[in-house]
């Protein structure tokens, strides 16, 4: 298996010190600028590390990449195919060793075949718009949020378009979840999240509601809803760009809490985007405001800890749109982990902008060696060679 290699022997951080770890008491704002060897931590030291950055994609450039057929290339022309490319990205899923990218700039699904090293697209024509968000099942039914087709386009594990979903609601969704034969998806025309039947696409109920007087905000109400995700008790997370909030509504639908604001402290969220809930139920949300970053919540809202921040060098972000957490698919990143660690799941980001369109980073316990300043030694010498093997990135936008 080849993978882009994402890690360099020099980079620079910034950071804000003490307020990025996990279950910290309290925050310093003050700003440093820090210089880190070798593999790359979130917390950085003297702090105890809970995430490394493993390494990032850009595109195709390190698959083989599979060529369109005649037909395709004679219908839309080798402009629209883009092969190997990367537009610009949005929504990430990975099932099975392969990494799934919406690309939101060329208008399909791009995927990564870590198992099989290739760089493939789908769907073939014209059946996407504007694919933002998707997700897949177990079984590989995947679920495409397209905005401007206005439904949720529904493909078989054969990656054979079977359905559209709401297609006739007049909805413009933004984010979409399955579970338990309902499809869950936000909706920007109606600022609510909407609750379909898996199979014939029949509207069961509506959550949230839309913004009615600025002046008088409710913590049910959305003036721009974005992404949505469920945790394993079948709570839905909605996010919203506009006021920086995000809600959380039972399995019932019935409001539970909502947090955020913006601002320009660490806890605030000024532009919400991705959302991911992990089993220890950590609810972790993309700012993409001018933190640049991933925060990671506890369920009443305390911030745990952030990564990321603005920045073109290994694991920082560039306009980054979502995230997600994935157990299933770890033993494929780890060859990147540094010895003596032991992951617990990956995350997944995208960045709209850069060379690292999307980084991985792996969460888990790491040795307490990692607490202290990088100066290299034998058991990491390999590791660090291996994964500098990418050029400097260059910013986007």
């Amino acid at each position: 298996m080849k993978t882009v290699c994402g890690l360099a022997k020099k980079c620079f951080l910034a950071v804000l010190a003490g307020c990025i770890i996990l279950g910290s008491s309290g925050c310093n704002k003050a700003v440093v600028e820090e210089e880190v060897l070798g593999p790359v931590f979130f917390p950085p030291p003297p702090n105890q590390p809970k995430l490394q950055f493993l390494t990032s994609f850009k595109g195709g450039e390190k698959f083989d990449i599979e060529k369109p057929g005649f037909l395709e290339t004679f219908v839309l022309g080798d402009a629209e195919i883009k092969v190997g490319t990367i537009g610009q990205p949005y929504g990430v899923a990975i099932h099975e060793g392969k990494i799934y990218v919406c690309d939101v700039g060329h208008a399909n699904i791009k995927v990564m075949d870590l198992v099989n090293n290739k760089f493939t697209i789908f769907p073939s024509g014209r059946s996407l718009t504007r694919p933002v968000n998707m997700f897949i099942e177990p079984d590989g039914t995947k679920y495409v949020a397209d905005s401007t087709g206005g439904a949720i386009v529904v493909f078989n594990a054969d990656d054979k378009l079977t359905s559209y979903l709401g297609n006739k609601l007049g909805i413009r969704p933004i984010d979409v979840y399955v579970r338990d034969g309902r499809v869950y998806l936000t909706d920007m025309n109606s600022n609510q999240v909407l609750v379909l039947d898996k199979r014939s696409g029949e509207l069961i109920e509506r959550i949230g509601k839309p913004l009615a007087d600025r002046a008088n905000w409710q913590p049910d109400e959305f003036s721009m809803i974005t992404d949505l995700t469920l945790d394993q008790e079948g709570n839905i997370y909605v996010g919203d760009k506009l006021k920086g909030r995000l809600t959380t509504f039972g399995s019932n639908g019935a409001f539970l809490r909502s947090y955020g604001q913006p601002g320009s402290t660490p806890a605030s969220l000024v532009r919400v985007k991705g959302i991911a809930v992990d089993r220890e139920s950590r609810v972790w949300v993309v700012d993409a405001g001018p933190a640049q970053a991933v925060k990671v919540f506890r369920e009443d809202g305390r911030l745990l800890m952030l990564f990321g921040l603005l920045g073109t060098e290994p694991g920082q972000m560039y306009m980054p749109a979502d995230v997600i957490i994935d157990y299933d698919n770890v033993d494929l990143f780890k060859d990147y982990v540094v010895k003596g660690a032991k992951l617990d799941f990956i995350v997944l980001v995208t960045n709209q902008y850069g060379d690292q369109m999307v980084s991985v980073y792996g969460f888990g316990n790491f040795p307490e060696k990692y607490s202290q300043p990088f100066v290299g030694d034998e058991s990491d010498k390999s590791q660090v060679e291996k994964t500098n093997e990418s050029k400097e990135p260059t910013s986007g936008e």
